[in-house]
């Protein structure tokens, strides 16, 4: 998705959520997230990655029913380029804000701001590229069903940007996923 529409939409739920002042129980959440995955590196060659697949799994804590606190992490691997030159493998740690608003009873609607620390496992055919750790950040936009006061549906997508080396490469993330949340 472009930068533009998540520079637009991202103030905008901002303010929704935090108009609704009581979405989120107080207290601790677990959860995990299947993810389908768009990964692109920029470099001067212009590499672009295929789709590829993740898990996240994440803690968090709400301090208010509209703000919270969330650490986690996920694994991105076997991600190729085109012609099956490179095949890289990503690790990332994330820290975080989180914010809701309830659109329903049931139904919830998040915005997440994360730190990210990654570190990306390079094995090319074409030229040795030493493994690299940076920090970077990304964002999610989603909607959380409630089942219970103490399980929930989630959906959610996210992007993120990585810059390796004062910017000798980029890399950037896009996901989609579903998973489940237990509140406590």
């Amino acid at each position: 998705m472009s930068s533009r529409f998540f520079k637009f939409v991202t103030p905008l739920l901002l303010t929704l959520c935090a108009q609704q002042a009581y979405a989120m129980n107080d207290g601790f959440y677990i959860g995990a997230t299947a993810e389908a995955a768009r990964f692109e590196i920029t470099n001067e060659n212009g590499i672009r990655f295929e789709d590829t697949q993740t898990i996240s799994t994440y803690v968090g804590y709400n301090f208010m029913p509209f703000l919270g606190i969330e650490l986690g992490a996920r694994t991105f691997t076997d991600i190729n380029n085109k012609n099956k030159t490179i095949k890289l493998g990503l690790n990332q740690a994330f820290v975080g804000i989180v914010t809701a608003g309830e659109l329903s009873k049931a139904i919830d609607i998040f915005i997440k701001a994360h730190i990210t620390q990654s570190k990306l496992e390079v094995n090319s055919l074409e030229t040795p590229v030493d493994d690299s750790s940076d920090i970077g950040w990304k964002y999610e936009i989603g909607l959380i069903y409630n089942f219970t006061n103490y399980l929930a549906l989630t959906g959610k997508i996210d992007h993120g940007v990585t810059s390796y080396n004062s910017d000798e490469f980029n890399y950037s993330t896009t996901t989609a996923g579903l998973g489940l949340q237990l509140n406590f």
